[in-house]
């Protein structure tokens, strides 16, 4: 459940920025920025969450 919702933040980041990348008026630019402001500060706590019950999923590290 925990993972799905860092996903789900990651996506919304990751959409949210792009809205603010292709918005013509500044004011809907303030507002793409603010979403990526609130979701950025959730995933930081969601992060935090899962680092301190042990479910953050780290990759396997790259061997040459």
């Amino acid at each position: 459940m925990a993972n799905l919702m860092s996903y789900n933040l990651a996506m919304g980041v990751n959409y949210a920025a792009k809205g603010l990348t292709e918005s013509i008026r500044a004011d809907v630019g303030l507002i793409f920025s603010k979403i990526i402001l609130k979701k950025t500060t959730a995933g930081l706590t969601i992060k935090q969450y899962l680092d301190r019950h042990e479910w953050l999923r780290i990759p396997p590290y790259y061997k040459a």
